[in-house]
């Protein structure tokens, strides 16, 4: 195995090494050993994903790089175990890269970066422009910013020697293109888009615009206590309400595992739509004690749909 081009190929994918090495920041070119894109992406619900899997006969049983593959990620890079993480850099990372991952040195991989609901999608044998042969395996998980996230694991002498994922550019892409398996679209996972919501109600419907006729009522002057702009919050809110349509047409889409979700935005998208017809038909006078302009059945329903969207993101941590 060359070893100039595994030590070079182990640092691109050190990301998702879980590694807190020195090693990690030896790039020659000063740049991060993996650079996570923020992608611009298509809110799609995942009720009914697009296959993006070869299909293999039902007899197959995995091959010994894909079991070892699917093991890096589940043992290596999802694990919280650090103990387990050396033992795997041990018994299953090529001799010439364990320099690279001091065992002092491994941390556990941030929340984000680790890859849930990891399956293998296809394998092929690698040949590099230098000759060198592996075996590639390429995965799909589930990351918090992507639904369909690829690894690519190079696998030489029964060993793991390069690992990179989605997105990447050059030699991701040359071993990417060896594969029969479609691309995947780029698109936000649920709970993502989900967290998205929560800050839309609380910013844009509630602090950009309930917010500030509700204390317009109570004194006469905005949320921060400026001047009540109107017809500026007015058109705001307009554009913020179609922005609504939207999600609502997204929960509606969503399958069975978000049923509390939809049940909790349910009455949070019923307040949502009367207090904006109100503020249309009849809006609320200034400094008017007996004003019927009742923000309250609304923030319950927040708090209760953030409540739900918080405690599902601990439990995906």
């Amino acid at each position: 195995m060359n070893k100039k081009l595994v030590l070079g190929l182990i640092m691109t994918g050190a990301v998702l090494s879980g590694c807190a090495s020195d090693a990690n920041s030896a790039d020659p070119t000063g740049s991060p050993a993996v650079t996570e894109a923020t992608a611009q992406v298509t809110a799609t619900p995942a009720s009914s994903p697009t296959p993006t899997e070869v299909p293999k006969a039902e007899s197959q049983e995995p091959s010994a790089a894909e079991t070892l593959a699917l093991n890096y990620i589940l043992t290596y890079v999802n694990n919280s175990d650090l103990e387990a993480k050396k033992q795997f850099v041990s018994e299953h990372l090529h001799p010439d890269v364990q320099a690279l991952f001091a065992s002092d040195q491994l941390t556990e991989t941030e929340p984000e970066l680790k890859v849930r609901h990891p399956r293998v999608i296809e394998s092929v044998n690698y040949t590099d422009k230098d000759g060198n042969q592996t075996e590639a395996v390429l995965l799909q998980g589930e990351t918090r910013y992507r639904l369909y996230n690829e690894v690519i694991v190079l696998i030489a002498d029964g060993k793991v020697t390069w690992a990179t994922e989605t997105p990447r550019g050059g030699e991701f892409n040359n071993i990417r293109s060896e594969f029969q398996t479609p691309i995947p679209p780029e698109t936000t996972p649920p709970l993502t888009v989900l967290d998205d919501m929560v800050n839309f109600v609380i910013v844009d419907v509630w602090n950009y615009g309930f917010a500030e006729f509700h204390y317009y009522a109570l004194d006469g002057t905005n949320a921060v206590g400026e001047k009540m702009e109107i017809q500026a919050t007015m058109d705001r809110l307009a554009k913020t309400m179609t922005q609504k349509q939207e999600y609502d047409s997204y929960i509606g889409e969503l399958d069975a595992e978000y049923d509390e979700v939809k049940r909790l935005w349910a009455p949070l998208s019923a307040e949502t739509d009367r207090l904006y017809t109100q503020l249309r038909n009849n809006p609320p006078k200034p400094k008017d004690p007996n004003t019927d302009f009742d923000t309250e059945p609304f923030r319950m329903h927040r708090d209760n749909f953030q409540k739900v969207i918080d405690d599902m993101l601990l439990e995906n941590q």
